[in-house]
């Protein structure tokens, strides 16, 4: 019993002992870290992810193979049939609703039978997707394997940091004749973007911008940002 007792303080010893001599050799990080999107989103990624769609959608400018204008779209375009093949995601089916309710509120008419179509509306997703930046002035999170004890997890000590999270959206459209397969306006390739920015200072102070303009009422989602991205809070 007294050589269990003494093992216990040797094993907390050592841990101790371990830390203590390995923190001042761990370098300070400061660089950025630039994060893949993971499988499956929070519900705030998810509004990053379809504001930015939102704003491709909004930017797009419909113009003629010349580059001027269509004053009347949806006389140009008469009934119009969209591909919606190959749109599986949560985020692509968004992207091609967005891209309808644009064209619906410039009063296009929409057909779901390509027979009855004056023309073909086609989509395509050159990216949707989100990613993250982080620069670190301090002790980044460590897992230390420690002898006799195990992993030990250290925290992060961030005397500054500053992340950025971010949503990109790019989407492509073409239209074309449905008889003579050629384009009634010229292709469109549109970008939209969507941001969340946040400080922690002194380990402490933290601070959140964001562009999403949420309503009033979900403003208190502004100071829940520290788990945007993070993939741990990722259920796959």
């Amino acid at each position: 019993m007294h050589i269990h007792h003494r093992l216990n303080v040797n094993t907390i010893n050592i841990k101790q002992l371990f830390i203590i001599i390995c923190y001042p050799f761990i370098l300070s990080g400061c660089g950025t870290i630039w994060g893949i999107k993971p499988p499956q989103l929070t519900a705030l990624q998810q509004i990053l992810v379809s504001t930015a769609i939102d704003r491709a959608a909004a930017s797009m400018a419909i113009t003629d193979s010349n580059g001027f204008k269509i004053e009347d779209i949806a006389q140009r375009l008469g009934k119009t049939f969209v591909e919606d093949k190959n749109f599986y995601t949560f985020e692509a089916k968004y992207a091609l609703h967005a891209i309808k309710r644009r064209f619906l509120d410039l009063g296009v008419a929409m057909v779901d039978n390509r027979e009855q179509a004056d023309s073909i509306m086609e989509v395509s997703i050159g990216a949707l997707g989100l990613d993250a930046a982080h620069a670190l002035l301090g002790l980044p999170a460590l897992n230390l394997p420690v002898p006799l004890v195990g992993n030990v997890e250290t925290p992060e000590m961030a005397l500054y940091k500053e992340s950025t999270f971010r949503g990109l959206a790019k989407i492509a459209v073409s239209i074309r004749d449905m008889r003579s397969g050629k384009a009634k306006t010229q292709s469109m390739v549109n970008y939209g973007t969507a941001k969340v920015r946040q400080w922690i200072i002194l380990l402490v102070f933290e601070y959140s911008v964001n562009d999403l303009m949420l309503p009033k009422e979900y403003s208190g989602l502004n100071h829940t940002i520290d788990a945007l991205i993070e993939p741990k809070n990722l259920n796959r």
